[in-house]
């Protein structure tokens, strides 16, 4: 399946969502613009990994990378502002179907190998189609996911709708967690943030019950840092220690005893 067949594809799968005209614009520009430009960038980084690793010196290969990454930080400023005109309630119905149906679950990372298991006679296909279709529609929510979340905390009916919400609502923008990873974040994936979250969220029950040991929050911290593009060393690694350090601290603070 070429890429411009594929691309109508799933233009015809988003459409199902029965969106206005207006969304559906928007998801047509957010997959574009966002999905396909994110996974040209992660194949280009597993590109220089792979010459990197046998000695090859590859400027032209950074140069670009660097373009795309530029590129995508002012498309997804374009993007984020043509989502934000949209919250009102005028489009409040297309915010729910789309929420309501995203299941923020942890993905495949998305390179050139995820398009080379597209073929029309292949049990893949359906697979990938579906993970591009539910990354389109992610990648959406997070361009101004507080805004959005405001916009449908209402609708708790949906379970979906409720762990967005959760998530991202007003109180937490400014919370510890989300400041340690914009402080010591060294990489600019959404998704890995997205899954800090998520896993803060469900162990700040554990702890508010106490079940916790020292070792437990350190395990959990190590994992998190990784996530934020740290060796996960932290005997050796000052960067880490320093991360994971700052992390337990905060949910020693969570802890409903004195750890």
């Amino acid at each position: 399946m070429s890429l411009e067949k594929l691309n109508e594809h799933i233009q015809q799968e988003l459409q199902k969502r029965e969106v206005s005209e207006d969304m559906a614009n928007l998801q047509k520009e957010v997959y574009e613009l966002v999905v396909i430009r994110e996974a040209k960038i992660n194949s280009l980084q597993e590109a220089l990994a792979a010459v990197k690793f046998v000695g090859i010196e590859s400027p032209i290969l950074e140069e670009e990378l660097n373009a795309l990454r530029q590129q995508l930080k002012k498309d997804k400023a374009y993007l984020t502002e043509k989502v934000e005109s949209l919250i009102n309630n005028t489009f409040k119905e297309d915010f729910i179907k789309i929420t309501k149906k995203t299941k923020f679950l942890q993905k495949e990372l998305i390179t050139h190998a995820t398009f080379n298991k597209i073929n029309e006679h292949t049990i893949h296909t359906p697979y990938v189609l579906n993970l591009l279709k539910e990354s389109t529609n992610e990648e959406l929510l997070r361009l101004s996911p507080y805004k959005i979340a405001e916009l449908i905390q209402t609708e708790t009916k949906y379970s979906q709708i409720r762990k967005f919400v959760e998530l991202y609502k007003l109180e937490t923008k400014e919370s510890k967690i989300d400041k340690w990873i914009t402080t010591f974040a060294k990489n600019n994936d959404a998704n890995e943030h997205q899954q800090i979250r998520l896993h803060f969220t469900e162990v700040k029950g554990m702890l508010q019950l106490g079940f916790s040991t020292t070792e437990m929050l350190q395990d959990i911290a190590v994992q998190w840092s990784k996530r934020l593009g740290y060796s996960g060393d932290v005997k050796n690694d000052a960067d880490t220690q320093g991360a994971v350090k700052e992390v337990v601290n905060i949910l020693k603070e969570e802890a409903a005893i004195v750890i």
